[in-house]
């Protein structure tokens, strides 16, 4: 299923130069310090969670009302990979390890491991994908099953999603390098890297795909480095274009919200070197940046610094 090109056209056109609202709030009161390693985050109806892959590794959790906390993970035989976090089915919480060729499982209460298991191929990243925990394996052939989710009894590809084709083999890894963001509890945003393609996936009707929003000052390469999904907004964390010819894509310096209710598009200016979207509303995300601190941007009306 595909969003028409004319109609998003449309909406794109009606981004907001500014609004007299618009930037970030300042540190967003996470006590229990920053998040070194970013290595991904899982949300539930309780608290987010947020994988810091430092050495130690550790969970800051946010929870909805409350004082943040850290819990700290055993110190893995293996590395942790930063590409992602998933809540299994037993609700422990799980990362890749040794270059996503290991699944490591922890407690999300007291961080004690409870699995490991490996992998037949090497994973690229690993989420919460419409409701299930799902992985995706690097993938140099087109047309194949791109997800595999994990369900009651055994595992099951997460249809209809296939990898995409290429020229030649390099091309085709390349074509199906894939990440997904945070979405509710039966979506999910995700996409394909390059050339770069937004999805939304749910497990009861085909993905909704659609192009990247065709903003000014966006990076014509990799211009996507998050997302995140509420109930009617898209949030896109999106790269400029780079300030060197080397450089595939430049710092993330732009938060785009995407009202898919409204059909309008709104794009906010951000400080230097943003790293991931971790949690929003309708109005404002809270956007980890890589120095580790967390703040509040978008319309900050109302949002206390």
């Amino acid at each position: 299923m595909f969003l028409p090109l004319a109609l998003f056209a449309l909406m794109s056109s009606d981004v907001a130069a500014g609004n007299g609202f618009e930037g970030c709030a300042g540190r967003a009161g996470l006590g229990s310090g920053t998040v070194a390693h970013f290595g991904g985050s899982h949300a539930s109806e309780e608290s987010i969670y947020v994988l810091d892959a430092s050495d130690p590794p550790s969970f800051l959790v946010i929870p909805k009302a409350g004082t943040p906390r850290r819990i700290g993970l055993p110190d893995p035989r293996r590395p942790l990979d930063r590409s992602g976090l998933g809540r299994a089915k037993d609700g422990s919480l799980c990362v890749l390890s040794s270059g996503g060729r290991m699944l490591l499982c922890f407690d999300p209460n007291s961080g004690v491991q409870t699995r490991e298991q490996a992998f037949p191929s090497r994973m690229q990243g690993i989420w919460d994908v419409a409701g299930a925990m799902a992985y995706a394996a690097y993938d140099n052939e087109s047309g194949r099953s791109l997800l595999t989710a994990e369900k009651a009894s055994d595992t099951a590809a997460l249809s209809p999603l296939h990898s995409r084709s290429g020229d030649n083999l390099l091309g085709r890894m390349q074509a199906n390098l894939f990440s997904c963001g945070t979405g509710t509890a039966d979506q999910t945003p995700c996409w394909f890297l390059e050339p770069a393609e937004l999805m939304i996936l749910s497990r009861d009707r085909p993905p909704l795909r659609m192009p990247v929003p065709a903003l000014p000052g966006i990076a014509k390469q990799y211009p996507i480095r998050s997302l995140l999904l509420t109930e009617d907004i898209l949030w896109l964390l999106v790269n400029d274009p780079p300030s060197q010819p080397a450089l595939i894509a430049g710092e993330a310096r732009r938060l785009v919200q995407w009202n898919r209710r409204a059909n309008t598009v709104r794009s906010y200016s951000l400080p230097p070197r943003a790293k991931a979207l971790i949690d929003a509303n309708s109005r404002n995300a809270l956007v980890l940046f890589r120095d580790g601190r967390a703040e509040r941007c978008g319309d900050l009306r109302g949002v206390t610094p």
